[in-house]
């Protein structure tokens, strides 16, 4: 699931929570979360900053490990 440098692109990082692909976008793209920016609308986010993604979705702590 996470790439050799720790990182995640949208749609594992949804997955790893139970969110929407389009929710973890858009708290990546507003800031909430600090993400790398890899082209024309792709991010990746730290595994390390799951639980703050986790917090940024309402979703509390990260559902699933």
């Amino acid at each position: 699931m996470s790439s050799k440098d720790g990182r995640l692109d949208v749609e594992d990082a949804a997955r790893a929570l139970g969110a929407h692909p389009a929710r973890v976008l858009a708290a990546l793209t507003s800031g909430a979360v600090p993400a790398e920016k890899v082209g024309r609308g792709r991010f990746r986010v730290a595994v390390a900053d799951l639980d703050r993604l986790a917090t940024a979705l309402g979703l509390g702590s990260r559902a699933r490990p």
